[in-house]
């Protein structure tokens, strides 16, 4: 191990886990839909972590500035702009998190909604930069209905929203005061 690095027992959250390689990173979205508990609590504290760690990292080194950051989330509710367009105040990390979060409490299995859905509450009410109502947008978007779409996917969507609500109603944000 390297200087300042400590080890931390297998899925605890915490200061001081390693930095994670990108591969790693990807590899957590694919144990947090796992059927096995122990498996999916794991990947979770380390996508947590890894996701607090790369926002610290990130305002160290351009620090939230609120007034920025609230125009940028009212401009969200007043505009028709692309849904998916990434938050500026966030790490890149967390971006790709948040989309693949939002993605994963759409899907037909009920590990995943659970998987995807603690690690989106945990991310919005931990990381201060995530927008709830660009969260909600994201929500929205990708889980509106479309011409063409079968009866199990109609209902993958809606279970998928009311999870996605669920998940921005006990992180917080929605009471959150900048």
């Amino acid at each position: 191990m390297g200087e300042g690095k400590v080890k931390k027992k297998k899925g605890e959250v915490g200061e001081g886990t390693p930095v994670m390689t990108q591969r790693d990173f990807m590899d957590l979205f694919w144990k947090l839909p796992s059927v096995e508990v122990e498996k999916r609590q794991t990947a979770f504290c380390q996508l947590l972590q890894h996701l607090l760690n790369e926002q610290k990292r990130f305002e160290s080194e351009s620090p939230l500035d609120t007034t920025k950051f609230q125009v940028w989330e009212e401009s969200l509710s007043t505009t028709d702009g692309q849904p998916n367009q990434p938050n500026p105040f966030v790490a890149s990390d967390v971006n790709y998190a948040q989309k693949r979060l939002i993605n994963g409490v759409v899907s037909s299995n009920e590990c995943a909604r659970q998987g995807f859905g603690a690690a989106l509450t945990e991310m919005m009410a931990r990381i201060p930069a995530v927008s709830g109502t660009h969260v909600l947008r994201m929500l929205l978007h990708v889980t509106a209905s479309g011409s063409g779409e079968d009866r199990q996917e109609a209902k993958d969507k809606c279970f998928g929203r009311l999870c996605g609500l669920l998940a921005v109603a006990r992180s917080g944000v929605l009471w959150r005061v900048q």
